[in-house]
């Protein structure tokens, strides 16, 4: 079996957030009810200057790609589910991971 690493790119609106501070709040709330419940790489990749949207990348990686989307897919019904931010935008990507092997093999 190969290894296989999936990421997301969630995008956040925060129509509640009047601040970065209030921004703040909601992807604190955002990553750690995720990370309690995952067992996934998560945090704030873009946008950091906007209080109005949040971009959240999800890392995670394992021997089956279907089961990798399928989880993905669920973190972001979950997000959507705590009703603190609404998911403007999803993308999935699950690639093999294709291990090269060392340089010192082809002397063999």
């Amino acid at each position: 079996m190969t290894m296989q690493v999936g990421a997301m790119r969630l995008e956040l609106r925060l129509s509640g957030a009047r601040s970065l501070k209030d921004k703040r709040q909601v992807v604190q709330r955002v990553v750690g009810r995720v990370s309690a419940r995952f067992d996934v790489s998560i945090a704030e990749v873009e946008a950091l200057d906007d209080h109005r949207r949040a971009v959240i990348g999800v890392a995670v990686v394992s021997n089956d790609g279907p089961h990798l989307r399928a989880l993905l897919e669920g973190i972001a019904r979950f997000v959507e589910q705590l009703h603190v931010a609404q998911v403007v935008g999803q993308e999935i990507d699950v690639q093999p991971f294709e291990r090269q092997p060392p340089a010192w093999m082809d002397e063999l």
